[in-house]
């Protein structure tokens, strides 16, 4: 007997957040620490406004910390944005779901899918989020 293992996918939370995200890559900021200290990078103004912000849009009952080393999770992300300018680009928004704690971290998630499209009046994202389930059997 030869057994196999398949990957099924079990839906944890769907929900939608409006507005633009701003680009993680593009949106940092140096910084010194302390008294004579070491300069830094840190997000920008405008990226830690939106991850406060995140935060208080999502619903409580998604507020689970999922994820773990023996639980992979698979993302599927929508993002509009107002034109086709923008760079498609979810780090930010990663980090924010750990930040408002529906991930434990972000290394958890092992498979995404991104779609960009554009909605002029309606900015928005849409974050649907999975736990792999494995399944063994026998054939």
């Amino acid at each position: 007997m030869e057994e196999k293992t398949y990957a099924f996918y079990r839906q944890l939370a769907q929900f939608d957040i409006d507005g633009r995200p701003p680009r993680k890559s593009n949106q940092r900021q140096l910084v010194t620490r302390g008294r004579g200290g070491k300069p830094m990078f840190i997000k920008s103004k405008a990226a830690r406004e939106y991850m406060s912000n995140f935060s208080e849009k999502i619903p409580v009952k998604f507020k689970q910390k999922w994820g773990s080393l023996k639980d992979d999770l698979r993302v599927d992300i929508h993002v509009w944005y107002p034109d086709r300018r923008s760079d498609l680009s979810i780090e930010l928004i990663l980090d924010c779901l750990e930040k408002a704690e529906v991930i434990k971290n972000d290394r958890y998630i092992r498979e995404q899918h991104v779609y960009g499209h554009v909605d002029k009046e309606n900015p928005r994202i849409s974050i649907t989020l999975f736990q792999k389930l494995k399944i063994k059997h026998e054939v």
